[in-house]
């Protein structure tokens, strides 16, 4: 048994002790390890008596970065199942499926930050401009 493993079998089943093992995975260059550390951490949410925003955060940072875009909107579907109400979680999943090209899913994530919060910028704006292009793209049609 490789001295990672042997930490990964002494871990608690708890989110917070995976993404720690899992960002030391990947500052010592397994990237490929730590990406299944931090998706199996999500499993653990369960375990946890007051699940946090920022564990879908972290997890959904490290595949954006490295340009795994359907990974990374696979974590924010999972963070919406468990933070429906959380703008930061909606306003991510709805920039994830615009990475996707999903943009109908976009619009319709943007639409619910504003049904929770109507005076959001940043959702008004991202919403004039995806209007903006598919009305351009069908001209071009």
């Amino acid at each position: 048994m490789s001295l990672d493993e042997e930490i990964m079998s002494t871990l608690p089943e708890r989110v917070e002790p995976h993404l720690f093992f899992a960002d030391y995975l990947r500052k010592i260059g397994k990237e490929e390890m730590a990406g299944g550390i931090y998706l199996n951490a999500l499993e653990y949410i369960i375990n946890e008596p007051a699940p946090k925003p920022f564990y879908f955060h972290e997890v959904y940072r490290f595949f954006e970065h490295r340009g795994l875009h359907g990974e990374a909107l696979k974590v924010m579907q999972k963070a919406v199942e468990f933070f429906p109400e959380d703008l930061n979680i909606r306003l991510l999943t709805a920039a994830a499926y615009e990475k996707v090209n999903m943009m109908q899913k976009a619009v319709e994530e943007y639409e619910k930050v504003l049904g929770i919060d109507p005076n959001n910028e940043r959702a008004k704006k991202r919403l004039k401009e995806i209007r903006e292009k598919i009305l351009h793209e069908d001209r071009k049609l």
